[in-house]
């Protein structure tokens, strides 16, 4: 825990006085409008932005996790998918939601993450059913 207190003690000397991230700070002082909600199961070796390249600001991060198991067996996996489309048809079924995909203002996404690989899945839409393909 003390070096994670260290390294919020220091934030501010060490990124936001840091001028290769003053532009990135300065841009969202006008606020925010991100592009991504990015929701993600509970897993501390899970780090979207680590995995998706993303900065500051380009989606809203994970705030109502998902509980992962904690082995990655081929049936838990399928399972995992399994609950992640799950999780996109509630989506689908919020009015809001559906009138934007209906609009093509929003679509939405469901990959998987292979924490023992690195490799992410994602649902092939058109398939319907628990077809993974690699991005």
């Amino acid at each position: 825990m003390k070096s994670l207190i260290d390294k919020t003690c220091s934030f501010s000397a060490t990124h936001m006085a840091d001028p290769r991230h003053a532009e990135l700070f300065q841009a969202s002082e006008a606020g925010q409008a991100p592009q991504v909600l990015f929701i993600t199961c509970s897993d501390s070796r899970v780090v979207p932005t680590l995995i998706t390249g993303a900065l500051r600001g380009e989606f809203l991060p994970p705030h109502a996790p998902v509980r992962s198991p904690a082995t990655a067996s081929a049936g838990i996996a399928e399972a995992v998918q399994a609950h992640a489309l799950a999780q996109l048809e509630t989506l689908r079924g919020y009015s809001c939601v559906q009138e934007r995909i209906d609009a093509g203002t929003l679509s939405l996404h469901t990959w998987h993450y292979d924490v023992h690989t690195g490799a992410v899945r994602a649902q092939q839409a058109q398939d319907g059913g628990l077809s993974f393909k690699a991005l």
